[in-house]
C-alpha cells in the first residue's frame, strides 16, 4: 500500500509541478505579447476644414487639402498677401493659369499667385480642377477689372 501512496503522490506532484509551469509559462508569453489596452489608439484625423481666399471682399478660391506641409488656412492667408501684392504690382497683368506638378498654377502678370491642387477639388459637387481653376481665373479677373476701374477715378 505505501508503494501505491507514493506513486500517487509522485503523480499529484507532477501534475502540479506542470500546471505550474504551464501557468508561468502563459504569464511569460503574456508580458511579451503587447497589451491591447496599454496604448491608446490615436483618434481618426479628419480633413482640415476648408479655407476660402478673399481677395477685395470676393470669393476667389476654396483651398481643401494641405500642400507643400501648409494647412488650407495657412495657404489661403499666404494667396490673399501674394495676390495683393501682385495687384498692386500688376494692376493690369494678365490673369492665367498653367499646369504644375502639384496641379494648376494661378498668374497675375506672369507670376505665380497660388496654386490649386487636386485636393482642393469640390468633387461632392462633380468640380473638376479645370472647372475650380477656371472659377479662380474667372474671379481674379473681375478682381483686376473692379481694380482697374477705381484706378480711373483717381
Amino acid at each position: 500500500m505505501k508503494a501505491e501512496t507514493n506513486i500517487v503522490l509522485r503523480f499529484a506532484a507532477g501534475r502540479r509541478l506542470a500546471t505550474v509551469f504551464l501557468g508561468l509559462l502563459v504569464w511569460l508569453a503574456r508580458m511579451d505579447a503587447p497589451a491591447a489596452d496599454a496604448t491608446p489608439s490615436a483618434p481618426p484625423t479628419s480633413p482640415p476644414p476648408p479655407a476660402i481666399v478673399m481677395v477685395y471682399n470676393r470669393p476667389v478660391a476654396i483651398l481643401r487639402s494641405p500642400n507643400y506641409g501648409y494647412n488650407p488656412k495657412e495657404r489661403a492667408a499666404f494667396a490673399r498677401e501674394r495676390v495683393a501684392r501682385l495687384i498692386k504690382e500688376y494692376p493690369g497683368g494678365e490673369v492665367a493659369s498653367r499646369p504644375s506638378s502639384e496641379g494648376a498654377v494661378i498668374t497675375i502678370g506672369g507670376q505665380r499667385a497660388f496654386e490649386l491642387t487636386p485636393g482642393d477639388v469640390d468633387t461632392i459637387e462633380g468640380q473638376t480642377l479645370e472647372q475650380a481653376v477656371q472659377d479662380s481665373v474667372n474671379e481674379l479677373q473681375a478682381v483686376m477689372a473692379e481694380v482697374q476701374k477705381q484706378h480711373q477715378w483717381w
